[in-house]
């Protein structure tokens, strides 16, 4: 008996949110981030903020803080060290 593979699409972009989390230590994601991830993450993965309240007064970027989120843990691994190694 064959089995049919369903074509499902990853799901990746902003404000997907993943089981394993990795914090920017910034406010933003930068591109060099998403196009890593593009290139090397085999799972889903995506990003999303963690909003200050003042966010929503002031629009103040500097409050939030950036995460990377990913389906598998050796994705986020692959990443954490990337980014440790390249993103100062």
């Amino acid at each position: 008996m064959n089995k049919v593979k369903r074509n499902r699409k990853k799901k990746i972009g902003y404000l997907q949110k993943f089981k394993y989390n990795i914090s920017l230590r910034d406010y933003g994601v930068s591109m060099d981030s998403i196009t890593w991830c593009k290139k090397r993450c085999e799972g889903a993965w995506g990003w999303w903020f963690d909003t200050a309240p003042e966010w929503y007064t002031s629009w103040d970027p500097e409050q939030n803080t950036a995460y990377m989120s990913f389906q598998y843990r050796k994705d986020a691994v692959k990443f954490w060290f990337w980014m440790e190694k390249n993103i100062k």
